[in-house]
Order: structure tokens, then sequence, then C-alpha cells
């Protein structure tokens, strides 16, 4: 945070926002948002104050109390145009499409002095394949902000998807060799050179560009502290056999609504399967929302972060702590939806969810998880070839670390889940879709549907967040299936952890 200049008149509220910085140096987050909440019930009416507020809340999941200090701060600051970018930005976290165009129109309209926000609007249609919105407002900030690197480097992307490859090339070579381009927008461009160049089959050259898109932008992630990994193994710590079926035999959970965890590891088929599934008439999906990883979140300050035992914890705590957080479970389910919970399945995708899949099952017992599998190699790679903004992706080993405290989890507590989890190969998928399809559905009680053949027609007109927005528009293929290949040299380091991994799940060496 390191406020420079001061936003307060108040000697009290000062100290607390200097205290707040003293925290986030530290490393301890949820001092830093006791400071600042402490400060905002002195000073309510402090629109700078409330934005930074909003901010910390948010990162320790606080999401009803991110957008309330917002939208106070907006009422407050109706023409405070980063306001309005800043509640755009949160929207689009929270998966609130037409709501954060609207506020980054706003915030055009309050007198942005950049082409952010108007940047923004073209890549959110850009992902929802809306391409005249997409092009009008990169129309209107290259109109006023030609020499922008943000609109430039999206401007290089329209390029190159309008099939002008040596054009996009080159605008994006041109940001990444200027000084003074924030590092954010250098890791970007990077990454975006590094997509065009690995389907022009130029590997070594865009293993590099993605490894310097890591490297500009790295110095600007969070601290380790921000690890998913010590909350992953608190909801592993302390499971046994005899627990899960013990949670899984109680069956009054949800009615008429089943729900379904779209579990796996980023860049492992999630995103294909909640489109195919999505196109199922009795079947909404929920797209990496942080509802389930907010309620398991509370349990972990709980138990504490030093060999704390989540599943202990939920024994100890009973039924009425289950009953609570099915209870704001659904209440959060239902308000992203829009709509009382129908009848059918809700799917809850996020894929970085499988270590919550026990206690996904203990909240809801009823409940069915889906787990996609892919070759670790494949996974890897795909990982590294994103702009993965966490101190968990921001590196080669950082990944596989990662992968294999997931994947050593998943393994350990597949046998236990029983019925209740299905694994689902990526491969499988884009080798025989209907077969798949029909054993997922049969997984979830659902009556076969035509309609998840023709999965790519719906995802056409859909928004879709992830990096594989473009890939689930297509029918399926079987191109992605062993890229790694291709990248096997820069591998080698990685290789010896990823091949036990790739012999227990079954994949050819």
């Amino acid at each position: 945070m390191q406020q420079q200049v001061a936003i307060s008149k108040n000697p009290k509220v000062e100290q607390l926002v200097r205290g707040a910085d003293g925290c986030i140096a530290r490393g301890d987050y949820k001092g830093a948002v006791r400071k600042l909440s402490e400060a905002v019930e002195i000073e309510p009416r402090n629109a700078e104050l409330l934005r930074i507020a909003a901010r910390w809340e948010e990162s320790q999941h606080n999401y009803e109390t991110a957008e309330r200090y917002l939208r106070t701060a907006i009422r407050l600051r109706p023409k405070m145009w980063i306001l309005h970018a800043d509640l755009g930005s949160f929207l689009i976290r929270t998966h609130r499409l037409p709501e954060a165009v609207k506020s980054f129109r706003q915030a055009h309209l309050s007198g942005s002095p950049t082409s952010a926000p108007l940047v923004q609007i073209a890549r959110l249609m850009e992902h929802s394949r809306d391409q005249q919105q997409a092009d009008e407002a990169l129309g209107i900030a290259l109109a006023r902000w030609p020499n922008d690197p943000n609109t430039r480097v999206q401007h290089a992307v329209v390029l190159v998807r309008q099939g002008d490859i040596e054009q996009g090339e080159r605008k994006l070579c041109e940001v990444i060799s200027e000084a003074g381009v924030p590092h954010e927008i250098r890791s970007t461009a990077y990454h975006e050179l590094g997509a065009l160049l690995d389907k022009q089959g130029r590997t070594d050259e865009a293993w590099e560009a993605f490894t310097l898109g890591k490297q500009a932008y790295t110095t600007t992630l969070p601290p380790r502290p921000y690890s998913m990994i010590p909350k992953a193994e608190a909801n592993l710590r302390g499971l046994t056999q005899d627990l899960v079926q013990r949670w899984t035999s109680h069956g009054n959970d949800d009615g008429e609504t089943r729900f379904a965890l779209l579990a796996g590891f980023p860049r492992s088929g999630t995103t294909l399967l909640e489109v195919i599934l999505g196109s199922h008439s009795r079947v909404l999906t929920l797209e990496e929302t942080h509802y389930l990883d907010t309620l398991n979140r509370w349990v972990y300050e709980a138990v504490g972060p030093d060999g704390g035992s989540i599943p202990l914890y939920l024994e100890i705590e009973g039924p009425a702590l289950r009953a609570h957080m099915q209870e704001r479970y659904r209440k959060s389910v239902a308000g992203i939806l829009g709509k009382d919970l129908p009848g059918g399945v809700v799917l809850d995708k996020h894929p970085m969810s499988t270590p919550l899949a026990p206690f996904f099952l203990w909240m809801l017992p009823r409940s069915r998880i889906i787990m996609p599998l892919r070759d670790p190699r494949d996974v890897v790679v795909s990982n590294y070839m994103q702009q993965m903004l966490h101190p968990d992706l921001s590196s080669l080993d950082a990944i596989v670390d990662l992968y294999h405290c997931v994947m050593s989890g998943w393994l350990t507590i597949r046998e236990w889940l029983g019925d209740a989890a299905i694994e689902v190969r990526y491969e499988d998928t884009v080798t025989d879709l209907e077969r798949e399809s029909r054993r997922i559905l049969d997984h979830l009680g659902l009556e076969w549907d035509p309609a998840l053949l023709s999965f790519h027609e719906r995802a056409r007109t859909a928004y879709v967040g992830t990096p594989s927005y473009e890939a689930v528009t297509q029918p399926v293929n079987t191109r992605a299936i062993g890229r790694w290949r291709r990248y096997e040299a820069h591998l080698a380091s990685v290789m010896d952890r990823l091949l036990p991994m790739v012999d227990t799940l079954g994949y050819e060496r």
C-alpha cells in the first residue's frame, strides 16, 4: 500500500493507515484489514480510505464488505474515475460481466486519463466474442491514446485475430522494447508474443517469451505468505476414510437442487468440461467464484496455519456449523445466479478447489465431485504459457510444487470418496466426447442431452473468463495432446519430479 500522501486530516486515521502499511510489510494482511476497518469506522465518508480498505478486504475474501466500501465511495465521489474502474475490476473477479462493462464505461466518462477502462471493455468483449463492441472500444482508445502501450498490446491481439500475424508480432515487440512500460503490460505483451510464436511452431522463442513475461511481473507479485499450499495441506491433515464416509452418509442437504464440484488443476480441461456440461438444460454453472473458498478460509483461519486440521475442526463443531455453511453457500450461489436455486445441478467450477473436495462433501453430503485429469507434462507446460499472476504459478519450479501438492492430496483421498467422485481425462474427452459426456451425466444423475455435442456454439455467445476462451469456441480436437514434447528440453530441470506422477496417473513416458 505504502501511502505517500496523507489521505485524512484525522491523526488517528493516519496512524491506523500507517499501521496497516506496517502490517502489510510484515505479511500480516489480516492485521492490515483490522486497522483499515477501524479507520473506516472513524471516517466512513472518506472515499480514498474506502478504496484502500476495499482492496485489502477483497484480498482476505471479504467480498461483501469490499463491494460495499467501493459502492459507498462512488456515492461520495461519483466523478472519481478510479473508483468506477476499481469496481469494474472487482465485478470481473466476481463474474458479473454486464455490470463490469458499465463500470468501465463510467470510468471513461468520468475523465479517466488513461485508456485502461476502454481496453478492459475491449478485452471483455473479445472474450465474449462481441467483436463489434470490442473494436469500437479499442477504436476510441487508439484515437485518443495512440502511443499508450496497453492500447497497442490489445491492438496487436486484434491484428493477430484478423490474420495480420506479422504486424501483430511487430507491435508486441515494439511495446516490449520500450523503456518505461509498466511491468504488468510488458508481461502481457510477452505472453501474447509467446502464444503467437507457439502457434507458429517457434517453440524456443516462445518459451523465452513466456519466461521473460513471468520475470517482468514477478517483482510485483505478493510474497509467499499468499501461497495456496498451507491451506491445501490443512484441508487434508487429519482426514481419514472413516471421516469421509461419515460425512457422505448425511442425506438431507440440498432438496431438489444437487451440487457438483468441478475441481482439478489449472489447464487440466476444467473450462472445457464446464462449457460442455453447461450446455445441458438442467445444469447451471458457476465459473471460478470464490464462495466455497471463502467458507473454507474462514475455517482455516479458525484452526490456524501452523499444523491445524480443518477436518478435525469440522468434527468438533458438528451439525450446527454444517447448517450455517450450507445456508451461506446457498445464499451466495442464489445471489450470483440472480434467482432461487432451481432443480437440476449447480456446477461449481474452480480448478484450484481439489483440496476442498472433502470440505465440499462435508458441507453438501449428496454432492458430486468431478476431477479432470491431464498428462502432468502438458498441464505444467500449459500453465507456464499463461500469465497467471500468483506466486504459486510464477515460475516452473513453483508450478510443479503446487501441482505435486494438489495431485498428491487427490491421490490420497480419491479412493475414500467412492461413488461421490469421478475422474475424467482430458485426452478421453477430446477423443470421444459423447462417451465421456454420458459417463459424467450418469454420475450427476442427469439424462442425455444432445446439446452437449455442440457446446462450442453455446460458448460463442457466452463470456469465458479463463485463458481457454478461444479453444472452447471450437469443436473438440486433439491438437493440445502431447504439446509438452515440443518443449521437452525446457522441462529437463523438473522432469524427474513429474515422471512419478506421470506413471501413477497412467500416462506413457
